[in-house]
């Protein structure tokens, strides 16, 4: 996967116009997909978000069911 393919927090905020920490919140409650920790950084695969959005924005628990099967 290239750098360019993948989402770090001030990207998505960017993407979806919040702060990093409203990010952060939705993370921990679940409304976004949980991403992946790498080293010190969280970050999301560019797909998986777009594929979450045509999704309807899924709770996580929901969303990893999904993503799992295809």
């Amino acid at each position: 996967m290239q750098e360019s393919e993948l989402l770090d927090y001030k990207s998505l905020s960017k993407m979806f116009s919040r702060s990093i920490s409203t990010l952060r919140l939705w993370r921990a409650a679940g409304e976004i997909p949980p991403g992946r920790k790498i080293g010190r950084r969280r970050l999301w695969a560019r797909a998986e978000i777009l594929a979450w959005l045509r999704a309807g924005r899924p709770s996580s628990g929901t969303w990893k069911r999904i993503w799992m099967q295809r």
